[in-house]
């Protein structure tokens, strides 16, 4: 139980690190911008899910935009949006680069784990937005 408490405080700590890094460039925008639902999974290519760790989503259209979620341990995720120190539920309309936070190991081998941005984008549209977000598995290092 401490080992997962420990893993989720880092990974929220990392998230948090994500978030600030855009805090004061929004300029009074978030009343004026329109957010869609953005809920999905994340899985490794051959199957098996994320039971936890973080995602964010850097706009193409919009770098300004802070866009992340919490990987939940089934493996399940929502996003939402921070303009201007107010978190606002789902993304705006378009087209997304994603890094992906892998959780830290259950043994904790290893105190840091590395970002994957992934080379595909994602679309957020108009609508509700169910994604499916797969990451090539971690390589083990000897």
């Amino acid at each position: 139980m401490h080992k997962s408490s420990t893993a989720r405080g880092f990974r929220l700590g990392v998230l948090m690190l994500l978030l600030s890094a855009a805090l004061g460039c929004g300029g009074g925008r978030a009343g004026k911008i329109k957010t869609y639902p953005v809920r999905g999974s994340v899985a490794y290519k051959g199957g098996s899910r994320l039971d936890g760790g973080s995602l964010h989503f850097q706009s193409l259209r919009d770098p300004t935009l802070t866009v992340a979620g919490e990987i939940k341990p089934d493996g399940t995720f929502s996003l939402h949006t921070l303009v201007d120190k107010e978190k606002l539920s789902g993304a705006t309309e378009g087209e997304y680069r994603v890094t992906v936070v892998p959780p830290l190991p259950a043994d904790h081998t290893i105190a840091v784990v590395q970002p994957v941005v992934l080379g595909k984008t994602y679309q957020v549209e108009a609508k509700e937005n169910q994604l499916t977000i797969e990451v090539d598995p971690p390589r083990q290092r000897f």
